[in-house]
């Protein structure tokens, strides 16, 4: 198979790959988006859940860059072992924006500045689920090289 990095799809969207994830009955970090990203609308997919419990998946909004603390929740929704194996959660700019404003008052009007995006996923011991983040951004890249296996015809 031949693949084509930069290709029309990719200059306008943030897509990525994170493969079979394991749960420990902890929260825990499934994926961190910089908020560099400029971002417009980002989803988390999950296919091919494996759950013997509840899975919970939150989005929340962090003060530190690389995603490790300062956490406001976005959002958050729970889907029960039966039925759900294959989930979406989807969160806008101006979801994002609302909980940082919220924060913001929460905090005796001290300004709450989001630094990153986090998908976290709190699961029952050895639930499996097969994830992606995709979403679209405010910008497109512009004069992107095509490299790969592929060729162009």
């Amino acid at each position: 198979m031949a693949t084509l990095k930069f290709s029309h799809l990719s200059s306008k969207h943030y897509v990525r790959a994170l493969g079979t994830l394991t749960m420990d009955g902890s929260i825990g970090n499934a994926h961190v988006i910089a908020l560099t990203e400029q971002i417009d609308k980002m989803m988390l997919v999950i296919n091919d859940a494996v759950l013997t419990g509840n899975l919970t998946v939150t989005v929340a909004g962090s003060t530190v860059a690389a995603g490790t603390s300062g956490f406001t929740v976005i959002k958050a929704h729970v889907f029960s072992a039966s039925g759900s194996d294959d989930v979406a959660v989807e969160v806008d700019s101006e979801e994002i924006s609302y909980a940082e404003d919220q924060a913001t008052l929460a905090n005796n009007n001290v300004k709450v500045r989001f630094l990153s995006l986090v998908f976290r996923l709190t699961g029952t011991n050895t639930n499996t689920v097969k994830a992606a983040v995709m979403g679209n951004t405010f910008h497109q890249r512009a004069n992107l090289t095509n490299t790969g296996t592929g060729t162009l015809t």
